[in-house]
């Protein structure tokens, strides 16, 4: 149960799940409201760090020890 929480991260409007997609491993966001995913992040990472800013509308995601990608998540 823990290993699954740690994969997934919500936001007031939507829900974050690590997933399998066509190109690789990576995040996917769902809208609460439809349940229809609106964004597929590629990480190739299946233990990703990352962080959402809701206010912000990033994802930040720590890739190596000193490299942090941002993702538009408005985009």
């Amino acid at each position: 149960m823990s290993k699954r929480f740690k994969s997934t991260s919500a936001t007031k409007d939507a829900q974050f799940m690590l997933s399998k997609l066509d190109d690789g491993v990576g995040l996917v966001k769902v809208s609460k409201d439809s349940g229809k995913p609106t964004k597929e992040i590629i990480l190739n990472d299946k233990k990703p760090e990352y962080e959402v800013d809701e206010w912000g509308g990033f994802l930040y995601y720590k890739a190596s020890g000193s490299t942090i990608n941002a993702f538009d998540l408005k985009q």
